[in-house]
């Protein structure tokens, strides 16, 4: 007893097979988002205090400051 496989756009329409394939490709780009977010919040939650990066503005130099006038060159 065999039984005969159908290709499948013989059981489904091309725009249900379409659509499948778009939903395969949102849901692995909604994947990969949220495993490299999932993955940076972990590393931030757990990164040595020594090793995290430090604030790119960083507070003005002495010279620069209004404290600069009252210091004598």
């Amino acid at each position: 007893m065999t039984t005969r496989v159908q290709p499948a756009t013989k059981k489904l329409s091309v725009s249900a097979i379409l659509f499948g394939i778009l939903a395969g490709i949102i849901g692995i780009a909604a994947g990969l988002f949220f495993g490299f977010a999932l993955g940076a919040a972990l590393a931030a939650a757990f990164m040595s205090p020594r090793l995290k990066v430090k604030p790119a503005i960083l507070p003005p130099r002495l010279r620069y400051s209004r404290l600069a006038s009252s210091v004598p060159a």
